[in-house]
């Protein structure tokens, strides 16, 4: 296991609205053919009102949910880095038929110009997050094409799947 793990594991509980029941856990990460260190937790958050479920009425604010997410340490994938075809229109397919998408990252690029307040988020270096798909809409559903002529009906491209494995240290 990466020294860096256990650190990153004190950290999260420091910094995030952890689950109360649901203790994180290291674990390895496999997207395509690249492998990762990281750590799978579970965040209690409350909704706000500008959020989707609280504007279609599904929810109020307040109401607490709970999100996943894997941490890694490194780089991002690189099917997520230029010159990939469409590093944009990328999610991950995990064994079990659900899509996991990049929720976010701090690539070397990204820290070395980065102010001391913001920097303090990222003491690990690179690093990224992936999370599960839990929208309500297929993930390829959210992302349409308006057409530069109104009279043409809306497109969209579906996105590119890679495979994800996700497991426990």
């Amino acid at each position: 296991m990466n020294d860096q793990i256990p650190k990153l594991l004190a950290w999260l509980y420091q910094i995030a609205s952890l689950h109360p029941d649901i203790k994180p856990i290291p674990v390895t990460v496999k997207i395509a053919d690249e492998t990762w260190q990281g750590v799978r937790y579970t965040t209690r958050l409350c909704y706000t009102a500008g959020m989707d479920a609280c504007t279609r009425g599904i929810r109020k604010p307040g109401e607490t949910y709970d999100t996943e997410g894997v941490m890694c340490l490194g780089e991002r994938p690189r099917v997520n880095q230029r010159p990939s075809r469409r590093p944009s229109h990328v999610c991950y397919r995990h064994a079990n038929g659900q899509d996991w998408y990049l929720a976010c990252y701090a690539g070397a690029e990204h820290l070395k110009g980065m102010k001391p307040d913001m920097l303090k988020h990222h003491p690990f270096g690179p690093n990224f997050q992936v999370s599960p798909w839990t929208h309500i809409e297929a993930i390829d559903a959210c992302y349409w094409k308006k057409p530069k002529r109104p009279w043409l009906q809306p497109t969209h491209d579906p996105y590119l799947r890679y495979p994800i494995e996700i497991n426990a240290l």
